[in-house]
């Protein structure tokens, strides 16, 4: 029967080797993962207004509105995704550094709200904001 120093030596000699496969398959599966997502893109809200016609100079104010948006590529060749503003019209969407445009949707093809496209930039390690203005057509 081996003794307990014998056990020791015999796991002392067995731990570098164990040791340095456990490290060296942590490090393969560290460089097989896929890429990071980027860290910029553009975020910012959806509105839309006027609510109500105007009385004696009063506007009123704005309203969130969730909607669909398209992002294209610079040359508005490609659709790259579809995003979903909330309902307190607020969206973000990840994007690697590049000129894109953001093309709001219309829920009823030649009727109001309309909203017009908008050329951003989204510049490395940052987030451009916009605002997407829908007009209702009220006056």
């Amino acid at each position: 029967m081996p003794s307990l120093n014998t056990d020791r030596v015999a796991l002392r000699r067995c731990f570098p080797p164990l040791f340095l496969g456990l490290v060296v398959a942590c490090q393969w599966q560290a460089t097989t993962q896929p890429p990071d997502l980027p860290d910029s893109g553009i975020e910012g809200v959806v509105l839309l207004g006027p609510t109500r016609p105007e009385i004696q100079g009063q506007t009123s104010s704005p309203v969130p509105f969730a909607t669909s948006l398209v992002v294209q590529d610079r040359d508005r060749a490609r659709d790259l995704a579809t995003i979903q503003s909330g309902p307190d019209g607020t969206f973000r969407v990840l994007l690697p550094p590049e000129t894109y445009w953001l093309i709001p949707l219309v829920p009823d093809p030649g009727r109001p709200p309309t909203a017009s496209p908008q050329q951003v930039l989204v510049e490395p390690h940052r987030f451009t904001r916009v605002e997407i203005h829908y007009d209702t057509g009220l006056r």
